[in-house]
């Protein structure tokens, strides 16, 4: 087996375009990761287009794919990444996973994207919420909701910084380290996301935060990407989460950016809209977009 450190990433998986693993993939092995992939859905496309096709992973599947790597030795990972899973009995045999795992390298690190919704809305069912914050968060190293996943693990509303700090230290009571909340919308700033995060060292609990443009519009797979990217910036630079956090959003803004470009050419293709990643393949080795950091008092 290879020196380098080894991720075993659970997730979704499309044929064409970039979410999920397909996002998360290609810039963990630039940045110097194996990674193994399992993937919880296998679909044409993103559900965002007018049709996909494909099919879901079930719990036995997944459990069973783990047997074959255990039997021939190949459970020695430094990370797990998940994302989109979508299925409470998948769900819990993640958690059996990580435990698992978490036996034979007790320095393992976990990091969890709790892929449940945005904009005020679920898309999982809703029984999935409890069995993230009770059973996935005690687990976890380095954790990375948006805005409404944060609330829906916390019970708790975010309308100023005040609240998205308090949400933040709400979740480090149950994570173990970093806390990073993804897409924040303030009164105060509407014309940017915000990226809010916690993490507490040997003497207090710490808090920063970046703002980034608002884009005229969306694009899926950028979650999945982001936290590829705190993963691998955190490894490489433990001591450091405000660099880490920084340039993971650098190399976001800079793909955005690329992506924004190729859209702007023809909206009306979905297609366009699809991450302009291995075209960023140097933004991602060498963060370089703007990102500006906040004052956390306003």
């Amino acid at each position: 087996m290879s020196g380098s450190p080894r991720v075993l990433s659970i997730q979704s998986h499309v044929v064409c375009g970039y979410v999920g693993n397909k996002a998360a993939t290609f810039p963990l092995q630039l940045l110097g990761f194996d990674v193994d992939a399992v993937n919880t859905v296998q679909f044409s496309n993103h559900t965002g287009y007018a049709v996909f096709t494909g099919k879901r992973l079930s719990d036995d599947e997944l459990l069973e794919l783990f047997k074959g790597l255990e039997r021939n030795d190949l459970l020695r990972y430094s990370h797990v990444l998940i994302g989109y899973i979508g299925n409470k009995k998948v769900l819990n045999a993640v958690v059996a996973i990580v435990n698992s795992l978490r036996l034979q390298n007790p320095d393992l690190i976990f990091v969890c994207d709790p892929v449940m919704g945005d904009d005020g809305k679920l898309y999982v069912p809703p029984d999935l919420v409890d069995v993230y914050a009770k059973e996935l968060l005690p687990l976890a190293n380095i954790l990375t909701p948006n805005q409404f996943e944060a609330e829906q693990l916390t019970g708790m509303v975010i309308r100023t910084m005040a609240d998205a700090l308090a949400c933040v230290d709400a979740l480090l009571l149950f994570v173990s380290g970093v806390v990073v909340i993804t897409s924040v919308t303030l009164d105060s700033h509407p014309q940017d996301i915000l990226i809010v995060v916690g993490y507490k060292d040997a003497k207090a609990t710490n808090h920063f935060g970046f703002a980034v443009e608002r884009l005229p519009c969306s694009f899926s797979g950028t979650g999945d990407l982001f936290s590829a990217l705190i993963l691998a910036h955190i490894h490489r630079t433990p001591q450091d989460i405000r660099g880490s956090v920084r340039n993971s959003l650098r190399s976001i803004q800079s793909v955005l950016q690329r992506t924004m470009t190729v859209w702007s050419k023809n909206k009306s293709n979905m297609s366009s809209r699809e991450l302009a990643l291995i075209d960023s393949k140097d933004d991602i080795e060498h963060p370089s977009g703007v990102v500006r950091e906040l004052d956390m008092t306003t």
